[in-house]
Order: structure tokens, then C-alpha cells, then sequence
């Protein structure tokens, strides 16, 4: 079985949806593996998580927050393009991440 699995990430506008290649000498249970999970990645339903940016609510994708960090007192959630304020405790975030 391989050590490292080469993975590239590709953005292009032309794609409204990701698009997966897998290329490999042949077919195997690691591929099988790999297509398994991102099969179950992609069905996968994660909650929204409620936070606030510029005073404003809004629902911050689980996939899309890159980093939580404390600001002072406050929980913050980064994405590539924000930072949010969360109003929950970090116990009660933690909660909500693991469902």
C-alpha cells in the first residue's frame, strides 16, 4: 500500500460542481477505499453552524470554515472570504461540530 497518496487541487471557474479523477496503475482496495470516502464526503449532511458578521445572523457551512480561534472572549469561525462571531460556548460549538 502507498505511504502518500498525491492529491491536486485544481480551481477552475468552467466547473459549477467538483469533479473527481482518480489515476492509479490499477483498481484496488485502497482506490475502492478512496472513492468510498469521497462518495461519503460528498452525501455527508453537516449542519450549519449560526454566527454573526457585521452585527448580521448568518449560517456558516461547516465545509467552509478553515479555522476557529478565540478573539478575546468571543469564538471566532474563518473562511476563506470572513471572519464570524459565534454566540455559543465552546463546549456547545464542539457539540454542533461533532454531529
Amino acid at each position: 500500500m502507498a505511504d502518500k497518496i498525491k492529491v491536486e487541487l485544481i480551481i477552475d471557474g468552467a466547473y459549477t460542481e467538483p469533479e473527481v479523477t482518480i489515476r492509479a496503475g490499477k483498481k484496488s482496495e485502497l482506490t475502492d477505499r478512496i472513492i468510498e470516502a469521497i462518495e461519503g464526503a460528498a452525501e455527508a449532511e453537516f449542519s450549519s453552524i449560526p454566527a454573526y458578521s457585521d452585527g448580521k445572523l448568518e449560517f456558516v457551512k461547516q465545509r467552509d470554515i478553515m479555522r476557529i480561534r478565540t478573539e478575546g472572549r468571543q469564538i471566532a469561525l474563518d473562511t476563506e472570504s470572513r471572519c464570524y462571531i459565534v454566540r455559543q460556548t465552546l463546549t456547545q460549538l464542539e457539540e454542533e461540530l461533532e454531529r
